[in-house]
């Protein structure tokens, strides 16, 4: 969600969306040629409250990473690139 000035204003706003899934390298089990398949999460500003304030981080990533989710990417976002976005993936299935 954008507000009138283009940026975005709160973490609900900004929260998490699945970026879908690809396929990706890798075999399956008993050597069959199937490709692994994977799922994309997207999360701006991670560990940032409603007040802009970074506090827990490291805390969030440990949350994700314990629920299969690997951080593949971050970059700068945003007009004035002010805002962080984090990317994840996993296997499908991992939940």
């Amino acid at each position: 969600m954008h507000t009138g000035n283009g940026l975005l204003r709160n973490k609900q706003a900004m929260g998490n969306f699945r970026l879908g899934s690809a396929s990706g390298g890798g075999r399956a089990e008993g050597g069959n040629s199937g490709m692994t398949k994977f799922e994309y999460k997207f999360e701006l500003n991670l560990g940032v409250d409603d007040d802009g304030v970074v506090d827990n981080v490291e805390e969030e990533l440990d949350k994700l990473g314990a629920e299969g989710w690997e951080l593949i990417a971050v970059s700068p976002c945003g007009k004035d690139n002010s805002y962080t976005g984090y990317w994840f993936m996993r296997p499908l299935n991992s939940k």
